[in-house]
């Protein structure tokens, strides 16, 4: 019985947090858990669902959905659907989880799930072969997977085992279309992250930002080596030694800490103005600012090493080796993330681009048809 209760709270406790890795634990543990959910203490009176929904939990209202969707047409006490209390809350993202899972799971539209239209072809077809190809379009199908959608191909198979292959199956996607799939359900998988991260860690975000742009103000105002105290010799007082010295080095960091003092100010500036947190284009402009700061903060310490030490080139040494090659390593990951990011923006770009021109193309035809 006391094992029962603390199962209950450990359930009660993840719902709350929203601790997907607890729900993973605990289901691993005993995976009827959420099948007996009534019977744990913490649990009598609404679901788990019920919980996450009022909170606004939306990774773990997705991870409950995946385990067990019937949850989704659970009733508290109170009579109220899951779907009623996120409604209430304002929890957009939650609501919409919740209405897909709700009407997938009434007979009647999973009866009619599998409907062709004039053409023969399911909605499983049209998204298979939509032209554009995102996050979202992968999201759709796989809803329709989840709820028994099936291509219109298979489905001639399955209602007349013994006739021949239809006249015009659809064709069979190429394996480039496969391969993007698998890139799209990668990027999706791992490198997609929810926008409502930055309102959590704007504050510091600004903290951040705010120490690199003095890390890149302090770097100019005392270069490595200093200033010439006294007029002689060619110089002046106040001139930084390096450059007496015309190295490129000196040139290079330079440019690279202004780079870093610009990024750092952009960055407070985009963090300040409280733009909307479902402004993809200012987030991604977020991110690379803050790419770009970290790239330059690493980049002007390296020149900095190369500069202090002027035989590093003609005599390499083991640690100096190490240090830099450690940094540039570094670099390349932010690089190779920020080709990614690049790459997804130039995708959103390429589907907004469309999705403006398509309404525009149609409205012409239209008016040269009529």
């Amino acid at each position: 019985m006391k094992e029962i209760e603390d199962v209950g709270r450990r359930l009660k406790e993840a719902c709350l947090s929203g601790s997907v890795a607890t729900l993973d634990a605990l289901v691993e543990d005993d995976e009827l858990i959420l099948d007996r959910v009534s019977s744990l203490s913490g649990f009598f009176n609404d679901s788990p669902l019920h919980v996450v929904a009022l909170r606004g939990h939306l990774d773990f209202t997705k991870a409950l959905l995946q385990r067990k969707p019937k949850l989704v047409t659970e009733l508290d006490l109170l009579r109220r659907l899951p779907l009623h209390l996120a409604s209430a809350e304002g929890h957009v993202e939650i609501v919409r989880e919740l209405t897909i899972e709700y009407l997938l799971g009434i007979k009647i539209v999973k009866d009619q799930a599998n409907v062709k239209n004039q053409n023969g072809f399911t909605a499983l077809d049209i998204v298979e072969y939509y032209p554009i190809r995102d996050l979202r379009t992968m999201e759709i199908k796989e809803l329709l997977l989840q709820a028994g959608v099936h291509k219109s191909f298979y489905m001639r198979l399955d209602s007349n085992p013994g006739s021949p292959p239809p006249d015009n199956p659809p064709t069979p996607p190429r394996r480039w279309c496969k391969a993007r799939d698998w890139i799209s359900m990668f990027w999706k998988k791992y490198f997609k992250y929810d926008h409502g991260w930055l309102q959590q860690v704007r504050g510091h975000l600004i903290t951040a930002a705010t120490l690199t742009a003095t890390v890149a103000y302090e770097s100019i105002m005392s270069p490595p080596g200093g200033f010439w105290q006294d007029s002689n010799n060619g110089h002046k007082a106040g001139e930084a030694i390096l450059d007496s010295y015309h190295s490129p080095h000196f040139a290079r960091y330079l440019v690279i800490n202004t780079a870093m003092l610009i990024a750092s100010c952009i960055t407070i500036m985009l963090a300040l103005t409280g733009f909307p947190i479902h402004n993809k284009f200012l987030i991604w402009v977020l991110v690379f600012t803050v790419y770009i700061t970290l790239s330059c903060m690493v980049g002007a310490y390296v020149l900095a090493i190369i500069v202090l030490t002027p035989n590093v080139e003609e005599d390499f040494k083991p640690s100096l080796k190490i240090s830099v090659g450690l940094e540039l390593c570094w670099m390349g990951i932010c690089g190779f993330v920020a080709v990614l990011h690049a790459f997804h923006f130039l995708a959103w770009l390429r589907n907004k681009f469309r999705s403006l021109v398509t309404p525009y193309r149609s409205h012409k035809c239209m008016g040269n048809f009529c």
